[in-house]
């Protein structure tokens, strides 16, 4: 019986070896695997971490464009609204201007209308001085006609 218990304990312990030398090949695969997947994924990880901090150089250069923009946006509205209230300023100053012209316009024609009535006045004064004169010559004939004499006359 003890050959069968030293036989029963050798067999017992090559199972255990066989058990563990299974258990640590096993181990050593798993790990293997898991080593592998862990560099894939630290790979991964780093390309990751790269690509983001390049979208974040991105974004901040974004971020510093949209200031830039945002900028020159404000100026611009503000060159914007100078340039409505210099339209509004000029449309109304078109429309004094129009209104003077108007004006102008009014006042040259009555202007005319006088000049009109002038001339013809004139062309009227004339015709009186012309008979006046006439009627001057037929007093100083007349004068003369009667033997006297008048300054006017001579």
């Amino acid at each position: 019986m003890k050959q069968n218990v030293n036989f029963g304990l050798l067999i017992l312990i090559i199972a255990i070896l066989i058990s563990f030398s299974g258990a640590v090949v096993y181990y050593q695969t798993t790990f293997k695997d898991l080593s592998t997947e862990y560099k894939t994924k630290m790979s991964e990880l780093q390309k990751v971490t790269s690509t983001l901090l390049e979208k974040k150089a991105e974004l901040a250069e974004t971020t510093e464009d949209i200031g830039k923009l945002s900028e020159q946006y404000t100026d611009i509205k503000g060159e914007k609204e100078e340039l409505e209230d210099d339209i509004t300023d000029l449309k109304s100053e078109k429309e004094s201007l129009i209104t003077q012209g108007r004006e102008l316009e009014k006042q040259r024609d009555e202007a005319q209308n006088q000049v009109l009535v002038l001339q013809s006045d004139i062309e009227d004064y004339k015709d009186d001085i012309a008979r006046y004169k006439d009627d001057v010559d037929d007093l100083c004939y007349y004068i003369n006609n009667q033997g006297l004499s008048h300054a006017d006359c001579d």
